[in-house]
């Protein structure tokens, strides 16, 4: 998923290039509001990524073993707060549960219980998009066997730690197209 919506911005962009040459303003419209569109995509999915990775890190520290791994607090905050007024747009509940969990007690979130309840994420980006206009669900792919779309598995509020490869390349991929948008 994160390739072909790397690939769908990065030719969006190219597309937009090409219409503001040759002064297509209508399509360029079109295009911006694609791009937009496409560009939530891997930020709702490092927020939902960044969210997983805090509750393993503090339930980590909660047990006995106190096996510390990686805190994503920082990135998680910033990557709310690049949603959370597409979200509230959309729905302002599932703005003030991302909120909640991703931003409120910053940067305390990881001794703060109610900051670590990735499955709240997970519910309120789960209902945001349904209403959120011209975002695919299926985009945002899934996390932990968990879909976003309606009709996939609801999250399950056990997390366990699993093989980080591959969520962290995601995340080093998600990190470069922002990059490369901004620049």
């Amino acid at each position: 998923c994160i390739g072909q919506i790397n690939e769908r911005i990065i030719s969006l962009f190219y597309t937009s290039q090409g219409e503001i040459e040759t002064g297509a303003c209508e399509s360029l419209e079109r295009t911006v509001k694609e791009i937009e569109n496409s560009m939530i995509v891997p930020m709702i999915q490092g927020v939902l990524y960044s969210a997983r990775e805090n509750e393993i890190y503090y339930k980590q520290r909660q047990g006995t073993t106190k096996s510390i791994g990686t805190e994503f607090y920082p990135e998680g905050f910033a990557l709310a707060q690049s949603i959370l007024p597409i979200i509230e747009d959309a729905d302002t509940n599932a703005a003030k549960e991302i909120a909640a969990v991703m931003v409120d007690s910053f940067p305390f979130s990881s001794t703060d219980v109610a900051s670590n309840d990735s499955a709240k994420v997970h519910r309120a980006v789960r209902t945001a998009l349904i209403k959120l206009d011209g975002v695919d669900c299926s985009q945002i792919g899934s996390l932990g066997g968990q879909g976003f779309c309606p009709g996939d598995a609801a999250p399950i509020d056990n997390l366990s730690p699993a093989s980080h490869t591959s969520t962290s390349l995601v995340l080093l991929v998600i990190t470069g197209v922002l990059l490369f948008a901004l620049y």
